[in-house]
């Protein structure tokens, strides 16, 4: 029995540092970011596609529309580079891949103390002379005249009456006490206008039953040209230019539309004087395996119009419509800006 007691204990220290190892290791994850005005959300997502940790914490509490300015970070640990980024307010913490954001409450405001208000005592003391203790306590003496004061050496005593003078007791009179209470509000910033501009810049490999190559897609937002280079079964080479529209749905799911017009160039039908013209339209749905790598697949339609130079008898070779799956993968290498507008 105190051998698998001692065998249990052995095991829990062992596995207790590799716990904390693997919660540390994304805290310690290398980060760069580049300085420069953005919301919250837009750089909550560059540490999160750098280090595939997930953000989490309460929109009601942290607003993460909110635009700040941020400083130039290079090759720092994703815990560093946090205690730089996230406004004072809003603290942090690792649970695994998880970095869950806190922010806490506003200070509580205690109620207005309610001051009872003074009462007002008069005490007669004859016909000329009346005291009266006010809020300040201060005793206040009435005379019908003022006699001048003398110079003299004759020492005055004021001796008290016999008997206790009764005191009036005026009814209590509730006052208004000023106070000023500073009440603390989250504060919310002005409504700021921004437009986010993203660039496209892919660069992959594709193929389908008539070509395979690789291409490469340059544009900003939604729009991008399209360069490609391939060859196809008959050991010819050839290059399209074209255009394509991108629509991202979630941070892993997209659909590409691509036109593409590809002229023969080089190769073996090209020798024998052949020349030809194919129209492809594909469309497809890509899929982030990894943050910045990406495999698609789609239908893909094609035109294809061939003819020989001039001075062949033969003429047009004719056009041959067809289809084929396409497949395919891509590296995203696009980034995103905020400004003001």
């Amino acid at each position: 029995m105190t051998k698998l007691i001692s065998r249990l204990i052995i095991c829990i220290l062992l596995l207790f540092p590799a716990r904390l190892v693997a919660q540390n290791s994304y805290a310690n994850k290398i980060v760069s970011f580049p300085a420069g005005h953005s919301t919250l959300k837009v750089a909550l997502n560059t540490l999160s596609r750098q280090t595939g940790c997930v953000f989490s914490y309460d929109p009601t509490k942290i607003n993460d529309k909110q635009e700040f300015t941020f400083p130039q970070l290079n090759k720092q640990p994703l815990k560093t580079a946090l205690q730089k980024l996230l406004p004072k307010p809003i603290k942090f913490k690792f649970t695994g891949k998880y970095v869950v954001l806190l922010k806490p409450d506003a200070a509580k405001i205690d109620p207005p103390v309610k001051t009872p208000a003074l009462s007002v005592h008069t005490v007669p003391v004859n016909t000329k002379t009346e005291f009266k203790i006010a809020e300040s306590f201060t005793i206040i003496a009435a005379t019908d005249t003022i006699q001048p004061i003398k110079e003299t050496s004759t020492a005055y005593t004021v001796n008290p009456p016999a008997d206790p003078i009764p005191l009036e007791t005026s009814p209590t009179v509730e006052t208004p006490v000023a106070q000023t209470i500073q009440k603390i509000t989250t504060a919310t910033p002005d409504t700021v206008k921004s437009k986010t501009t993203s660039s496209i810049i892919d660069l992959g490999f594709a193929a389908n039953k008539h070509l395979s190559g690789f291409f490469a897609h340059i544009g900003v937002n939604q729009l991008y040209a399209i360069i490609s280079t391939g060859s196809d079964y008959h050991k010819s080479y050839h290059l399209g230019l074209g255009a394509g529209v991108k629509f991202q749905f979630t941070k892993h799911w997209g659909i590409n539309i691509d036109l593409i017009q590809y002229a023969l160039v080089r190769g073996k039908s090209y020798k024998v004087n052949v020349r030809a013209a194919t129209t492809e339209l594909t469309p497809m749905l890509d899929f982030a395996v990894v943050p910045r790598l990406k495999l698609f697949a789609g239908p893909s339609f094609y035109l294809i119009k061939s003819r020989y130079l001039n001075g062949n008898p033969t003429g047009s070779l004719g056009k041959y419509v067809g289809y084929s799956a396409l497949l395919g993968l891509k590296i995203d290498l696009g980034k995103s800006k905020v400004r003001k507008i």
